[in-house]
């Protein structure tokens, strides 16, 4: 997957890529991103992940419980300190969580790592 987002940045195709970064490939992104200075890249907040089943829709697994404001605050502060980016100048990277809807709590933020 970054390969081709890599490839797909250098000629041309985008600009922009998403970072799970609770993600086995993590470190792999922030390193081949690190020299492609145009490429933004968004961290995304991951709570957990349901996935289509036999049954339905079954939690495949969970970081918090969406429905604990609490909890949900402290992962959203949480997750970009576990970015391999972490080491990153000041300011290279920016979160914005806008119109988001956590708990039924609509929270309008933005700052920069």
């Amino acid at each position: 997957m970054n390969r081709g987002i890599f490839d797909a940045f250098d000629h041309g195709i985008v600009t922009s890529a998403s970072l799970m970064v609770r993600g086995e490939a993590a470190a792999g992104a922030v390193a081949g991103a690190a020299p492609r200075t145009g490429l933004a890249l968004g961290l995304h907040l991951d709570l957990g992940e349901w996935r289509y089943g036999d049954t339905g829709w079954e939690l495949a697994y969970e970081i918090v419980n969406a429905e604990d404001v609490g909890a949900v605050e402290a992962e959203i502060a949480h997750q970009p300190a576990l970015s391999p980016a972490q080491d990153a100048p000041a300011g290279s990277f920016e979160v914005f969580v806008v119109d988001d809807q956590v708990a039924g709590a609509t929270r309008r933020s933005a700052g920069a790592l």
